[in-house]
């Protein structure tokens, strides 16, 4: 009986020690080695040649003369330079495919706990450098000021060129305007649709308020990733062929030409532009001149889609015929026919005055 608890005594004892060991080794272990606070460089292009890599760890927790740099756990050879500066040599393979490396370094420690590893820091291995854009030319090149009516006067343009970016890993290009509106600045506006040769933005209607013969249309590429220390060559930047957009007129000439009424040649029908809703719309005015009975005067748009939507952007100049019958005007709106080219475009409307009521 006296063996028996000797022998219960003695596997409860090694029950212990077991259970003991198995709490240690799934207990979370923290880095007890160095600090590290910056790689130089932080990043490479892939597929360049093997470099030497700095590691700056904390002025009061650095490195000892047996630390070692690791690269994803693996071992570099590495070079102690003093407390808070190790170097190590990256062979080209390392660097062979686009990804993040994990750096971090190890300083052989004894005692329970004390692993010696750092934490990590993030290596970027980039892509190939994004090109640098070309920009050939910009259609329309040109529009009137909008003076005082500039809150629906946007104006779609279409560049033209080589090397844009539809999108990248680190953006799309864009289009920039600098000119008298901005100060100076360059500024982004809108992109609609992108390809490689061609890009559609829009001009809002606030960058035309003046005239300005010297502004400048611009693309510009992001750089192949992002890069804040000890960068290598990511291309992108702007276009060194920007082109020149041309504001013609100024506020007191556009409103002129927009108020310049058009007569027909028996002084019975008046064309005009006029503010409706804060667009300049093209009105037709019938007085009735000349007319003895069933004539009421009247005013209608004459910018307007088949459906008589309104013209979305300013109308104006209006020219008309004759006999009153078919008016043309210019216009910046998109939406008096299916598939307007972009830009301003010259527009004839049939009237339908004096023709047979099926016109």
């Amino acid at each position: 009986m006296k063996r028996f608890w000797r022998a219960l005594a003695l596997t409860l004892f090694v029950v212990a020690l077991t259970a003991g060991c198995n709490d240690y080794n799934t207990s979370i272990q923290y880095p007890t080695g160095a600090t590290l606070l910056t790689l130089a460089p932080s990043g490479v292009v892939y597929g360049g040649a093997a470099f030497t890599l700095t590691v700056i760890g904390s002025s009061s927790n650095g490195f000892q003369t047996n630390t070692v740099v690791r690269w994803n756990g693996q071992k570099l050879v590495s070079q102690y330079v003093d407390t808070v500066t190790m170097t190590a040599t990256v062979p080209a393979s390392l660097v062979a495919k686009v990804g993040t490396a994990y750096v971090d370094t190890l300083t052989p420690q004894t005692g329970t706990g004390n692993n010696g590893l750092s934490n990590e820091l993030a290596f970027l291995i980039y892509g190939t450098p994004n090109p640098v854009p070309v920009v050939t030319s910009v259609t329309p090149n040109t529009a009137p000021a909008c003076g005082s009516s500039c809150n629906n006067a946007s104006l779609k343009i279409t560049i033209a060129g080589s090397d844009f970016l539809p999108t990248s890993t680190n953006g799309a290009s864009t289009v920039t305007f600098t000119g008298v509106s901005t100060q100076e600045v360059e500024t982004a506006i809108n992109v609609t649709s992108i390809t490689a040769t061609q890009i559609q933005a829009v001009i809002p209607g606030t960058m035309l308020t003046d005239a300005d013969p010297n502004a400048l249309i611009n693309v510009i590429n992001p750089p192949s990733g992002v890069c804040l220390v000890g960068c290598p060559v990511l291309g992108g930047g702007p276009s060194l062929t920007p082109q020149t957009f041309n504001i013609t007129g100024g506020a007191a000439a556009a409103a002129a030409a927009e108020e310049t009424p058009a007569l027909s040649q028996d002084g019975r029908y008046v064309a005009f532009s006029a503010q409706e809703n804060e667009t300049t719309q093209i009105m037709l005015r019938d007085t009735c001149l000349g007319v003895q009975n069933g004539c009421t005067p009247s005013t209608k748009i004459i910018s307007v889609a088949t459906d008589n939507t309104q013209g979305n952007a300013d109308s104006h100049t209006p020219v008309i015929s004759s006999d009153g019958r078919y008016v043309a005007f210019s216009s910046a709106a998109t939406n008096l026919v299916e598939g307007a080219p972009a830009g301003r475009q010259v527009y004839l409307r049939d009237t339908c005055a004096g023709a047979s009521s099926s016109c």
